[in-house]
């Protein structure tokens, strides 16, 4: 599965209740196993899962969103999900 990266921009609702991971190569695995996973936001961790206060985060929707406060997203390659 390839992503695409997106720079200060996230990505829309949470995916499984925002399953949230340390590592983006962890991330992606588990989103790649999800069709209705649209992709990883790398931002501060509001919901108090990781210690450190940001985490990577899956989210449903595969629309990057503009957003300074946010580091990065990477969206599924459209070509992977056919």
């Amino acid at each position: 599965m390839c992503y695409t990266f997106h720079k200060d921009a996230y990505l829309s609702r949470c995916f499984q209740g925002c399953k949230a991971f340390e590592r983006l190569e962890v991330a992606m695995a588990y989103c790649a196993r999800y069709d209705n996973c649209g992709g990883v936001t790398y931002s501060r961790d509001f919901h108090g899962r990781n210690p450190r206060g940001w985490a990577f985060e899956c989210r449903a929707g595969s629309r990057p969103i503009r957003n300074r406060r946010t580091y990065r997203s990477d969206t599924k390659n459209r070509e992977d999900l056919e």
